[in-house]
């Protein structure tokens, strides 16, 4: 599981916690996602996402306790980080359960009015009328 709401968390609300699935045979992973917690880097929502979801995931099938098959669940921001790393297609990825969450950032999720709900203001280049990717988007502080 990728998060963003510190390692504690680890989505108990809506799934059972990790002790659980451990428990029952899983081995389990909670990463802070760029720039929260113990993490490094600069925190922009969903931007690393896909990349550093792969990434953790090639990682991940490095150590000697996996047996190379990876699932991820979450809800809410980690149900995206779920959808954002699938759209990577990394080997070994076989399972996903995002609850909760979105299919579109852009409209009426994250962002409202091209704001983002993070307390950034992104200046966001136009979408094609389907909902598309956005041309380019960047980010300043308040």
């Amino acid at each position: 599981m990728r998060q963003p709401y510190g390692r504690d968390i680890a989505s108990t609300v809506a799934y059972a916690h990790p002790v659980w699935f451990a428990r029952h045979g899983y081995n389990v992973v909670i990463q802070d996602v760029r720039g929260r917690g113990d993490s490094g880097g600069e925190f922009y929502p969903f931007r690393h996402e896909a990349r550093d979801g792969a990434e953790t995931i090639a990682w991940l099938r490095t150590r000697s306790e996996s047996n190379g098959r990876v699932g991820m669940y979450g809800f809410s921001y980690q149900g995206m980080t779920q959808l954002l790393a699938a759209v990577e297609q990394p080997e070994g990825l076989v399972c996903i359960a995002p609850g909760m969450t979105a299919c579109d950032l852009y409209h009426g999720w994250f962002y409202h009015k091209r704001s983002a709900a993070s307390g950034l203001q992104p200046r966001v280049g136009t979408a094609d009328d389907e909902g598309g990717r956005a041309s380019q988007t960047t980010a300043r502080s308040q």
